[in-house]
């Protein structure tokens, strides 16, 4: 059954929806985290997806449009989801080995890591034509944007750098070094800055969109090769993951790559929890 599985042309993958929770949810017991009547995300369909059953990496969503972007890795496609309708609108094949995915609403694209060229592609989101491929960059990878300078800021894991993407001009504009392999990158709408986790270092590095320069440094005590990073809001404090705190995946021995953040939770989540 595992064989035939591996080779069926398409997959079968799970929505879920978060529900509102309360204040029993916010601060689950043991033995409501091991019910699964408290469990957080309800099953809501099951969605057949397109092309091979291979790895599917990012996903970005927009919201206004209620379009789901979905980098289908090792199948070298972009596929856009109607989270409305609850289908596949769209298979977009050329994106060899695409890792990372960000939608932009406000610009009408979307930008995807094409690693495999090792590229970024900015895609109309109405056409979803491909407008410009930018690099060369290293190995791409995670993706955010910077709405005030409206730049791109990009992983490249292996180069040891973010490189940041002029969406005016549609043109790489600078390399940041950052003294290790890039995690993953992303925007904090508090602090207006780029946080980036670096592996080989054990931190957190912060950047200023503006300047392109690095203005901070946090070492991540205790969890070794950070592979991934988030942000959220409690109240009206900015935070990094939490109450003040950053938090980080680690590669091993648990392999945590996705990690977000549960605003009512007030505390984060990895991939698949």
């Amino acid at each position: 059954m595992l064989t035939r599985a591996v080779h069926m042309s398409k997959v079968l993958t799970s929505v879920f929806l978060i529900l509102a929770m309360g204040q029993k949810a916010a601060r689950p017991s043991n033995a409501a985290s091991e019910n699964p009547k408290h469990f957080p995300l309800k099953k809501v369909a099951d969605i057949l997806m397109p092309g091979p059953a291979v790895r599917f990496d990012y996903q970005s969503l927009d919201a206004s449009q209620g379009r789901l972007y979905i980098a289908h890795m090792n199948a070298d496609q972009l596929v856009v989801f109607d989270t409305k309708k609850r289908e596949v609108v769209a298979n977009l094949d050329g994106f060899s080995r695409v890792h990372g995915v960000w939608a932009v609403p406000e610009l009408g694209r979307v930008y995807a890591s094409v690693t495999g060229e090792h590229k970024v592609a900015a895609v109309d989101m109405k056409t979803l034509q491909t407008l410009a491929r930018v690099g060369p960059i290293n190995y791409p990878d995670g993706i955010a944007y910077a709405p005030c300078p409206q730049r791109v800021f990009v992983s490249d894991e292996h180069g040891d750098v973010d490189a940041v993407i002029d969406t005016k001009t549609n043109s790489l504009v600078a390399s940041i070094p950052l003294g290790g392999g890039a995690g993953n990158t992303v925007y904090d709408s508090g602090s207006g800055h780029i946080l980036v986790a670096v592996h080989q270092k054990n931190e957190v590095v912060a950047i200023d969109p503006a300047t392109m320069r690095i203005i901070g440094h946090y070492p991540m005590t205790g969890v070794e090769s950070p592979l991934r990073n988030c942000t959220g809001r409690v109240g009206t404090a900015s935070v990094r993951g939490g109450r003040g705190k950053s938090y980080a995946g680690r590669r091993r021995p648990d392999y945590h790559e996705g990690l977000g953040y549960t605003p009512c939770r007030r505390r984060p989540r990895r991939a698949g929890l």
